[in-house]
């Protein structure tokens, strides 16, 4: 029986549903599919690995976790025991190219005797260090792991460029697309909006617009904020920020929003996965002013929920998100840039409908979880 493998660092709630859809798939086409895990979790995460939740066939390596100053490179010396019992054809690495245990596995391609892909969410935009010698050393390692694999599994445009960039020769590229659960994030919550905007203790006659990200300085969530308030009172008094997410700058953010009187301005902090379901059923536009994102998921749940993107050109899904009709882009992450383009989706509140319905009809015919995984195994077949 042919087998199909994935090895990555830990499981996550954006995993499971493609996961669970990628193991249907596999099953009706007599493919056997298996997930492999360096760890449980990682500091930081919030999600608990729901075991009920996750119906495909899966392993938790042993191994070595450390922290390097926020980095976690995991190491599984049993990895490479375990992906020969599996014995798979195929062999999706999903993580960092650096990671010991995903070095340790295609260093031993030979032995394991598989076909290796690298499933890579990298863009330009998205490289932390870009100068120096440590930059130049890193390209060189990169370039020497990635090219000792067969193909390449990438979410977007900008992130083939980048692979692009680092072959050698010519390898297979395909397209997969990161999905989400659309069967969960739809607009089918019991109750109605003025219901949750109550819940929340927000003004219903406000616009409301919603940020789903870690509160970082690489997501743009300090400058959206002081874009926001850099804007005309008369707006402002008019106009809701919901920000969902915790991180270094939540302390910064929150004495901010009391030195200015944001009165409007509302750190919700951590929510679990129904909360955020109905932040953005309750929200007029969704936001993500982000710096630097390889491939980011909440616009694309939002897409599902039906909402307008206001979405920075630096998220490596620009491209694959924007229609044209669903939304206003963020050029810069600067105040002034920001300040614009929340001006221009304001005065765009007539048509939230219409554009909310372009993200959605654009998520269903791109990002749907079957065609994806068919799309996969096509391009893993062909390969």
């Amino acid at each position: 029986m042919m087998t199909l493998a994935v090895l990555t660092n830990i499981p996550t709630p954006y995993r499971t549903a493609f996961f669970n859809e990628l193991n249907s798939v596999c099953s009706s086409t007599g493919i056997d599919f298996h997930v492999i895990y360096c760890a449980s979790t990682e500091p930081g995460r919030f999600w608990k690995f729901q075991i009920e939740e996750n119906k495909y066939q899966y392993t938790f390596l042993s191994g070595i976790h450390p922290n390097i100053m926020g980095v976690y490179p995991h190491y599984n010396p049993s990895v490479i025991k375990v992906l020969k019992k599996l014995n798979a054809q195929y062999i999706i690495v999903a993580g960092s190219w650096n990671t010991p245990t995903m070095m340790k596995a295609i260093l031993s391609k030979k032995e394991i005797k598989a076909k290796f892909f690298f499933w890579s969410e990298g863009h330009f935009d998205a490289q932390r260090i870009k100068t120096g010698l440590k930059a130049k050393i890193i390209k060189i390692l990169r370039k020497n792991i990635l090219n000792r694999f067969d193909g390449f599994v990438v979410p977007n445009n900008k992130s083939k460029e980048y692979i692009l960039s680092y072959l050698i020769k010519e390898k297979p590229i395909g397209f997969l697309p990161n999905t989400v659960d659309e069967d969960f994030y739809q607009n089918n919550l019991p109750y109605n909006k003025k219901y949750y905007i109550e819940k929340y203790h927000l003004n219903e006659k406000d616009v409301l617009i919603c940020i789903i990200a870690t509160l970082s300085d690489r997501k743009g969530v300090l400058e959206f904020l002081e874009a926001y308030n850099s804007l005309e009172k008369e707006i402002k008094d008019k106009l809701q920020l919901l920000y969902a997410g915790t991180g270094e700058l939540q302390s910064k953010m929150k004495q901010y929003i009391i030195d200015h009187n944001l009165h409007n301005v509302h750190l919700l902090g951590h929510l679990d996965k129904d909360a955020i379901k109905e932040i953005l059923f309750l929200s007029d536009v969704f936001a993500l002013p982000t710096k630097s994102d390889p491939n980011p998921l909440s616009p694309i749940e939002a897409s599902f929920m039906n909402k307008p993107l206001l979405l920075s050109q630096k998220a490596g899904n620009f491209d694959e998100l924007m229609t044209g009709k669903n939304g206003v882009e963020i050029p810069e992450i600067t105040v002034e840039s920001i300040k614009n383009s929340i001006l221009a989706i304001l005065e765009k509140s007539g048509s939230y409908e219409q554009m909310g319905k372009s993200s959605y009809e654009n998520v269903k015919a791109n990002f749907s979880r079957k065609p994806v995984c068919v799309n996969l195994l096509n391009f893993l077949l062909s390969s």
